[in-house]
């Protein structure tokens, strides 16, 4: 076996297998000629600094994300410093700047970082490949190419906190909200108690004031607060913070706060459970919700807690008694109180 069997027989199946192909987002190059105008240590001497050439074997990349290099050499050839030398100058080409370099004669293979030589970050042999294959794909497959890429941009906005970029994304997390006794609120309330609801995602930025904005989708409890979306169980939440960092410390957690104020009126065509369906009342709700908390281990965690005040509109006699004994809804105002367990998931949304 020689160094053009290698490359066909094993580096290119594993390209194929990592998800890189020629003409794709996933990229491969091929013999690409480089060369460093005028080689030299130290001040240029254009008359004695030397004109170096070479060919990189494969040039592997993700379009905008960043690229990586292979160098190939025959089964019989070591991988010694000077191999490691040769294809760190193709990966640290200035047309290049691959973020890794792989070496490899077929039997062995090690991946390293450009720029840091004295040891592979990966290294397995041809037999090992099959075992080894989710390594290699964490570390140089595309979407760990991708993630690379997110890890050198530079964030010129103001940081959110300590750790966090200017935007973050919500991934996920929930609401936990504590038992209450249903003597305490209107019987349709109280399926909340105990209740975990999932936080679906969002996002996390500064608004043109300054402020501290936060986006919340939430899953609705029922489908009736849903029609009418009482005492802030809306899908999505808008909490805003005055504070300047989102901290990091949980005995100085940061407050946000979301405030809403919505009214029904009766006969509104609202829709319950897929059908088309009148508001039998008029329903006025103001709610204000506060969520305290902190960030560790990029999940921010804390409390929840809302307050809001349901005006229940008078209602046909027959309406009002099955509203009465299906929700516990009877015209008047209703005062509820709910507090639960906040968490979410953050990335950088950078």
């Amino acid at each position: 076996m020689n160094e053009t069997d290698v490359r066909e027989e094993i580096v290119r199946p594993l390209l194929t297998r990592l998800g890189y192909k020629h003409g794709t987002e996933a990229y491969v190059q091929t013999e690409l000629p480089l060369s460093y105008s005028q080689a030299f240590l130290g001040r240029k001497n254009p008359n004695r600094d030397p004109i170096l050439r070479g060919r990189a074997d494969y040039i592997c990349g993700v379009v905008a994300a960043g690229t990586w290099v292979i160098e190939v050499k025959r089964p019989d050839e070591a991988l010694d410093r000077s191999t490691i030398q040769q294809a760190h100058t193709y990966a640290a080409h200035p047309e290049v700047a691959a973020y890794y370099f792989m070496l490899t004669n077929g039997k062995n293979f090690s991946v390293y970082e450009t720029g840091r030589l004295a040891e592979p970050l990966l290294s397995w042999t041809f037999a090992e490949s099959q075992e080894s294959f989710l390594k290699i794909l964490n570390l140089i497959g595309p979407d760990a190419i991708r993630k690379r890429a997110k890890m050198a941009l530079v964030d010129p906005g103001e940081p959110l906190g300590r750790g966090l970029h200017s935007r973050l994304q919500i991934l996920n997390g929930s609401v936990n909200y504590d038992p209450t006794p249903s003597d305490l609120q209107p019987p349709f309330l109280s399926s909340l108690a105990g209740v975990q609801l999932p936080v679906a995602g969002g996002w996390v930025a500064r608004d043109g004031d300054c402020r501290i904005h936060a986006c919340v989708d939430i899953a609705s409890v029922s489908p009736l607060l849903k029609m009418i979306g009482a005492v802030g169980l809306a899908d999505r939440y808008d909490f805003y913070s005055s504070s300047s960092h989102i901290s990091t410390e949980e005995e100085q957690p940061t407050i946000f706060q979301n405030f809403i104020c919505t009214r029904v009126d009766r006969g509104t065509l609202m829709t319950y459970v897929g059908m088309p369906t009148a508001m039998p009342c008029s329903l006025e709700t103001t709610a204000f919700t506060e969520v305290v908390g902190f960030v560790r281990d990029e999940q921010f965690q804390g409390t929840v807690r809302i307050e809001a005040d349901l005006l229940v509109g008078p209602m046909e006699p027959i309406v009002g008694l099955v509203m009465a004994k299906q929700f516990g809804l009877r015209p008047g105002q209703h005062r509820i109180v709910q507090t639960g367990r906040f968490s979410a998931r953050l990335a950088s949304a950078i």
